[in-house]
């Protein structure tokens, strides 16, 4: 009944939003100072940019950045880039230089709209492809990708012509590409069994034996002992049933 409990009070909060509000009432100001302090709350994870897929930047997770006060400002980051490419502004450095021009952008819109998606989509700068029949959506693309094997952004560049029908960039095809660890589901293993098989097909026999090895696979989370709320121990974790 305790060990039950006690995993139950470790669940992590439902959104980064959630998570973000308490680690703001615990004064942390930083990604490096959240890394420190992060266990005195129990359902702070130690990778709220991995468990929470919609997480923005740390500065707005923290409220740490400045946002410039701008009268009637743009609702959303959709409505801020077409102003910005009414403007003809190309880039980040431009945008800088240029976005008083209209008095609703604002100076640091990654920090004004917490669903900011990137430059190169926010501006809409990216090159699209030109495919005929392209999938309709990053979901139809993603299983797509994953079904050609692809793990890794890196990769994507030079395979995804083994598929005629996925765009060379789909972060500036898709507008609301979710990012590439979404994309080809290369994130930390969700479930903690999926990553206990993982690291015993690796033949690790100790929690020592983990933090040196968990690197040769990149789905392997540092600190899975704080990553799953159904974390059962080193020893369970990695001992065959």
């Amino acid at each position: 009944m305790t060990t039950t409990s006690t995993r139950q009070q470790r669940l992590f909060y439902n959104t980064w939003k959630e998570a973000g509000s308490a680690a703001q009432k615990l004064g942390i100001k930083s990604s490096i100072e959240y890394q420190k302090r992060y266990r005195e709350d129990p359902q702070l994870p130690s990778a709220p940019d991995v468990v929470y897929p919609d997480f923005p930047m740390w500065n707005v997770f923290l409220n740490t950045g400045r946002k410039a006060y701008v009268k009637n400002p743009y609702t959303t980051w959709k409505e801020a880039g077409v102003a910005g490419n009414r403007l003809g502004i190309k880039g980040y450095s431009e945008y800088q230089k240029r976005c008083r021009e209209d008095p609703r952008l604002p100076s640091t819109p990654w920090q004004f709209y917490p669903d900011f998606p990137g430059w190169s989509v926010f501006l809409n700068t990216g090159r699209k492809t030109r495919i005929q029949n392209p999938y309709t959506t990053w979901k139809e693309a993603s299983v797509a990708a994953q079904g050609l094997g692809i793990k890794i952004s890196t990769e994507y560049p030079e395979r995804y012509r083994e598929d005629p029908r996925l765009p060379s960039n789909p972060w500036s095809f898709y507008s609301d590409f979710p990012g590439f660890k979404t994309f080809l589901n290369t994130g930390f293993y969700t479930i903690c069994a999926e990553a206990s098989a993982a690291a015993q097909k690796l033949g690790i026999k100790s929690q020592r034996e983990y933090h040196k090895r968990y690197r040769e696979d990149p789905r392997l989370h540092s600190a899975p002992q704080t990553f799953y709320p159904d974390f059962p121990g080193f020893k369970k974790f990695l001992e065959k049933e």
